[in-house]
C-alpha cells in the first residue's frame, strides 16, 4: 500500500511516539496551567493525558476531575458534568469529584443536585475543606 514510502511512514510515525511524554508528566503540566488560571491550556494538557495509550486509571480519573475544574472555569459546565461522570465511574468514592459536580451543577442553575453531590462528598469525607 505504502511502497517505497513505507520505511518513511514507520520512521516518522516512531519519532512521534519517542517525543509524547509520559502521562504524569502531562497532568502536572496541565496542573501547573491551572494554578497560573490558563485553563484551556490545562484542557488541553489533561485531555491528551485521557487520549494517550499509557495512561492510567489513576491519571483519568485525575485529568477529568481537574479537567472539570477547568471548563467550570472557562464557563463551560455541561462540559464539567460529563468530566465529573466519566470520572466518578472511574473512582464512584471520590469526595473532591462529588464537590466539583455540585459546583458545576450549581452553575448550571441545578442548586437542589448540587446540594445532594455536595452531602456526598462530606460523606465520604466530613473534613473536606473544599466545601467551605
Amino acid at each position: 500500500f505504502f511502497g517505497s514510502a513505507f520505511p518513511y511512514f514507520c520512521a516518522a510515525f516512531n519519532s512521534m511516539e519517542e517525543r509524547q511524554e509520559p502521562p504524569a508528566t502531562l497532568r502536572e503540566k496541565g496542573n501547573s496551567l491551572f494554578r497560573e488560571e490558563q485553563y484551556a491550556a490545562a484542557v488541553q494538557c489533561y485531555s491528551e493525558v485521557l487520549r494517550h495509550p499509557e495512561a492510567s486509571s489513576e491519571d483519568r480519573w485525575k485529568c477529568l476531575c481537574n479537567r472539570a475544574v477547568c471548563q467550570l472555569c472557562l464557563g463551560q459546565p455541561q462540559a464539567g458534568v460529563l468530566d465529573c461522570d466519566a470520572c466518578l465511574a472511574l473512582r464512584p468514592l471520590h469526595p473532591r469529584c462529588f464537590a466539583v459536580k455540585g459546583s458545576v451543577l450549581e452553575a448550571l442553575g441545578q442548586p437542589e443536585l448540587a446540594l445532594r453531590e455536595y452531602y456526598a462528598a462530606l460523606a465520604l469525607d466530613n473534613s473536606f475543606e473544599e466545601l467551605w
